[in-house]
């Protein structure tokens, strides 16, 4: 049984479809060159250092004074406060260490005063208020 294919004249030989595929890759690249720069930024911004000065300024915001270690918070204090002294605030700064002194120089552990807490609290919020 062979077909006569005269009966089908509307059908057409197959023929190739051309299609144009730069503006599909051109937009495509230009995704990922967004993706990417918007990645990078992201990315930048969590690991930006911090310089030597933030980081003395960082550990002088959190000094601990509820601890029983005295004469580490008298030390710290000092050594950070020297590092991020402002002339303005250098006469506060000088009375606080001179209240300090007696402190620094006994054997045992001694409580520190409320009020000498006190003072270096307020010292330490005036330089943050400086600072911003």
């Amino acid at each position: 049984m062979k077909i006569d294919l005269s009966q089908f004249k509307d059908i057409k030989t197959i023929e190739s479809i051309q299609i144009d595929f730069t503006l599909y890759l051109l937009i495509l690249t230009l995704c990922i060159i967004l993706f990417s720069t918007i990645m990078f930024f992201l990315t930048r911004q969590k690991n930006i250092k911090l310089t030597k000065k933030e980081i003395v300024l960082e550990d002088f915001y959190n000094l601990d004074f509820n601890t029983t270690d005295t004469k580490s918070i008298i030390y710290n204090f000092t050594i950070y406060g020297k590092k991020t002294l402002i002339t303005d605030h250098q006469v506060d700064f000088e009375s606080i260490l001179t209240k300090l002194e007696p402190y620094k120089y006994i054997k045992e552990n001694k409580k520190l005063e409320d009020s000498l807490i006190y003072d270096m609290k307020n010292y330490i919020k005036s330089i943050k208020q400086c600072k911003l």
